[in-house]
């Protein structure tokens, strides 16, 4: 797709690179949010379900 759009060539590695470098510095926020929610008293979760090819679904 970036080729296509943008004339940008990407490697496979580049990709894995780029996962990996993601992964890194999501590592704090999302810890910072799992202790965050697990400290609240409710979670708020919603599961409010719809109908998708005649079967229930969340």
């Amino acid at each position: 797709m970036l080729d296509d759009l943008f004339g940008l060539s990407v490697s496979l590695g580049t990709i894995s690179h780029l996962e990996a470098a993601t992964t890194d510095a999501l590592e704090e926020p999302v810890a910072e949010a799992r202790t965050d929610v697990q400290e609240q008293a409710s979670a708020h979760l919603d599961e409010t379900g719809w109908r998708q090819g005649g079967q229930q679904a969340w």
